[in-house]
């Protein structure tokens, strides 16, 4: 009847909705990131930014299908960093935005991040080649 076709339709729509409005779902916190990450043993991404238009817009590319895959397999956090503040001279970050995936198991986990890619990448795929190695050895 008229309520099944009803009810794939609407499937239908959240299932095309789920394919293109594709974001990462960012944990609160770094703390709780850290300890999601580490519960669910997840290679943690961690995303920092300054909250400005560019870096705004660099994010539209977490959801591309390129790297679809990394949005369930990893735990994602966002920090804002002010550059001039001793926590980015500290964590060596000159520009931003830019993307860590780092261990949560490690005891600091940001003292020897498994990748730091500057953002933005030429493109998904370019993202995606910087994922792969990392999720391939983890374990």
């Amino acid at each position: 009847g008229d309520a099944k076709e009803l009810f794939t339709v609407v499937k239908a729509i959240n299932e095309f909705a789920d394919k293109t409005n594709r974001a990462p779902k960012w944990d609160k916190n770094r703390e709780e990131a850290i300890d999601m990450a580490k519960n669910e043993t997840k290679p943690l991404v961690v995303y920092f930014t300054d909250e400005k238009e560019k870096s705004i817009a660099v994010e539209k590319v977490f959801g591309d299908k390129a790297v679809a895959d990394y949005l369930e397999s990893c735990r994602w956090v966002k920090i804002k960093l002010d550059l001039k503040s001793d926590e980015a001279k500290k964590l060596a970050i000159a520009k931003l935005p830019e993307l860590w995936i780092v261990d949560p198991r490690k005891d600091d986990p940001f003292a020897a991040a498994l990748k730091k890619v500057p953002m933005p990448t030429k493109s998904a795929a370019a993202l995606k080649a910087e994922f792969e190695p990392v999720l391939k050895d983890w374990k």
